[in-house]
Protein backbone atom coordinates (compact mmCIF):
# COMPACT_ATOMS: atom_id res chain seq x y z
CA UNK A 1 0.00 0.00 0.00
CA UNK A 2 3.11 2.39 0.48
CA UNK A 3 3.83 1.63 -2.86
CA UNK A 4 0.32 3.82 -3.74
CA UNK A 5 0.70 6.73 -5.97
CA UNK A 6 -1.75 8.66 -4.12
CA UNK A 7 -0.39 8.67 -0.76
CA UNK A 8 3.25 9.01 -1.62
CA UNK A 9 1.51 11.71 -3.84
CA UNK A 10 3.39 15.16 -2.51
CA UNK A 11 1.18 18.59 -3.16
CA UNK A 12 3.41 21.24 -5.04
CA UNK A 13 5.38 24.02 -3.66
CA UNK A 14 3.13 26.75 -2.57
CA UNK A 15 -0.23 24.59 -2.18
CA UNK A 16 0.57 23.65 1.30
CA UNK A 17 1.37 27.21 2.48
CA UNK A 18 -1.76 29.26 0.16
CA UNK A 19 -4.45 26.45 1.93
CA UNK A 20 -3.15 26.84 5.75
CA UNK A 21 -0.65 29.40 6.58
CA UNK A 22 -1.41 29.71 10.34
CA UNK A 23 -1.84 25.89 11.34
CA UNK A 24 0.88 24.00 13.11
CA UNK A 25 2.39 21.20 11.14
CA UNK A 26 3.67 18.17 12.75
CA UNK A 27 7.55 17.54 12.57
CA UNK A 28 9.59 14.81 13.96
CA UNK A 29 11.54 15.53 17.14
CA UNK A 30 14.64 16.78 17.77
CA UNK A 31 17.23 16.11 19.95
CA UNK A 32 17.49 19.59 21.55
CA UNK A 33 13.31 19.24 22.29
CA UNK A 34 12.33 19.38 25.73
CA UNK A 35 10.49 15.77 26.82
CA UNK A 36 6.40 16.26 27.57
CA UNK A 37 4.94 15.73 30.63
CA UNK A 38 1.92 14.10 30.39
CA UNK A 39 -0.55 12.45 32.62
CA UNK A 40 -0.01 9.11 30.83
CA UNK A 41 3.74 9.55 31.45
CA UNK A 42 3.00 10.34 35.01
CA UNK A 43 0.52 7.49 35.60
CA UNK A 44 3.18 5.15 33.99
CA UNK A 45 5.92 6.47 36.32
CA UNK A 46 3.64 5.92 39.82
CA UNK A 47 2.69 2.52 38.61
CA UNK A 48 6.49 1.28 37.73
CA UNK A 49 7.50 3.27 41.24
CA UNK A 50 4.68 1.18 42.94
CA UNK A 51 3.17 4.01 44.58
CA UNK A 52 -0.33 3.45 44.37
CA UNK A 53 -2.88 6.29 45.31
CA UNK A 54 -5.85 5.17 47.07
CA UNK A 55 -9.52 6.77 46.33
CA UNK A 56 -11.18 7.70 49.66
CA UNK A 57 -13.86 5.04 50.25
CA UNK A 58 -11.93 2.06 48.50
CA UNK A 59 -11.13 -0.55 50.97
CA UNK A 60 -7.86 -2.53 50.44
CA UNK A 61 -9.12 -6.52 49.01
CA UNK A 62 -7.82 -9.37 49.93
CA UNK A 63 -7.83 -12.47 47.04
CA UNK A 64 -8.29 -16.26 48.30
CA UNK A 65 -5.69 -18.08 48.29
CA UNK A 66 -4.84 -20.07 44.87
CA UNK A 67 -6.49 -23.37 46.56
CA UNK A 68 -9.78 -21.61 47.35
CA UNK A 69 -9.80 -19.86 44.03
CA UNK A 70 -9.34 -22.75 42.22
CA UNK A 71 -10.84 -25.57 44.01
CA UNK A 72 -14.16 -23.95 44.82
CA UNK A 73 -15.22 -23.62 40.77
CA UNK A 74 -13.87 -27.22 40.79
CA UNK A 75 -15.87 -28.56 42.77
CA UNK A 76 -18.84 -26.85 42.09
CA UNK A 77 -18.49 -27.79 38.70
CA UNK A 78 -18.19 -31.83 40.24
CA UNK A 79 -21.73 -31.02 41.99
CA UNK A 80 -23.59 -29.19 39.40
CA UNK A 81 -22.50 -32.09 37.00
CA UNK A 82 -23.78 -34.41 39.68
CA UNK A 83 -27.23 -33.24 39.56
CA UNK A 84 -27.47 -32.66 36.08
CA UNK A 85 -26.76 -36.55 35.73
CA UNK A 86 -29.23 -37.56 38.78
CA UNK A 87 -31.92 -35.46 37.37
CA UNK A 88 -31.32 -37.43 33.98
CA UNK A 89 -31.59 -40.82 35.89
CA UNK A 90 -34.74 -39.77 37.65
CA UNK A 91 -36.55 -38.64 34.60
CA UNK A 92 -34.91 -41.11 31.96
CA UNK A 93 -35.42 -44.14 35.05
CA UNK A 94 -38.88 -45.33 34.03
CA UNK A 95 -37.48 -45.60 30.00
CA UNK A 96 -34.65 -46.92 30.10
CA UNK A 97 -34.82 -50.54 31.09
Amino acid sequence: MSGSPVLSAKLPSGVAESVAPNIAVPRPARQEDAPVRSPVHQSQEELMAGRFEQAEGDSPTESASGWVRLGLPLALSVLLWTVIFGFIQIISGPFVP
